[in-house]
């Protein structure tokens, strides 16, 4: 009967001391998971929550005839972009009603960027609004205002039809062309279409530092930062001021002009 107990408790004993190895090892497995097979993982995820990758857009290139005429030109502009992973429901509604959005498709665009990346939802935004946006900053975590730009032509210039226009890329064209981003401006037709590539330049990139509120600290690493390239100016064959009085020539009248 003694042999029995003693049997017993060695047992109970052999199945305590099982049970600790077990959580031992499994402490241990769980560690090196961690700190080693997980690591570049987990330290990425911490940047994401305390480094913003802000891009930096581009100065366009400008449009000019055969005598370095200003054709099409830039001038300044602001953006509204927000952060996917951290933008809530009640500011999406908000921007959505603001800048005239169908809720809808702004969501399904959030979906399909989903992350830390800032997503351009609005360009050529009102001074009213960016002031009001900025007074409320805590109000909207997750959004931002970009410095961007907006063609202009001179005064005189005609004939826009040639130069065409730009407008935000579409779906398609990004699944044309994997340079296009979400939220990106292309050419849409005419010059600035075909020479898109040309006249786009290069993004630049600014790493922030922000707290748990998203408010910006200033510079992470000022040498990781870099700065856009300014997109490739464009050089037209056309004399402007022969097209000019050409297009005179037909003011109310229809007809082609042969050189």
């Amino acid at each position: 009967m003694r042999e029995l107990s003693q049997r017993a408790v060695t047992g109970r004993r052999n199945l305590i001391f099982g049970v600790i190895l077990f959580a031992f090892v499994f402490l241990i497995f769980g560690f090196v998971r961690l700190q080693v097979v997980n690591r570049d993982r987990y330290e990425q995820q911490s940047l994401n929550n305390t480094i913003r990758a802000i891009m930096i857009y581009p100065v366009r290139g400008l449009i000019k005839d055969r005598n370095q005429r200003i054709l099409v030109e830039n001038r300044p502009a602001f953006s509204v972009a927000v952060i996917p992973k951290t933008v809530s429901d009640s500011t999406l509604n908000y921007l959505a009603a603001r800048f005239d959005l169908d809720l809808t498709k702004l969501k399904q665009k959030i979906k399909r960027n989903f992350g830390f990346r800032p997503l351009v939802i609005a360009h050529d935004v009102p001074d009213e609004i960016l002031i009001e946006l900025e007074e409320r900053k805590l109000d909207f975590p997750g959004v931002l205002t970009l410095v961007d730009s907006k063609r202009y032509y001179p005064p005189g210039v005609r004939s826009p039809h040639i130069f065409g226009n730009i407008g935000e890329v579409s779906q398609v064209e990004q699944l044309v062309n994997p340079v296009y981003k979400a939220g990106d401006l292309v050419g849409k037709n005419g010059l600035e279409k075909n020479y898109d590539l040309v006249l786009r330049g290069t993004k630049g990139v600014r790493y922030l530092k922000v707290d748990a509120n998203g408010r910006e600290l200033g510079d992470y690493d000022p040498d990781r930062n870099l700065p856009p390239i300014h997109g490739n100016d464009l050089y037209l064959y056309m004399d402007y001021e022969l097209q000019s009085f050409a297009d005179s020539l037909f003011e109310d009248k229809r007809g082609a002009l042969v050189a």
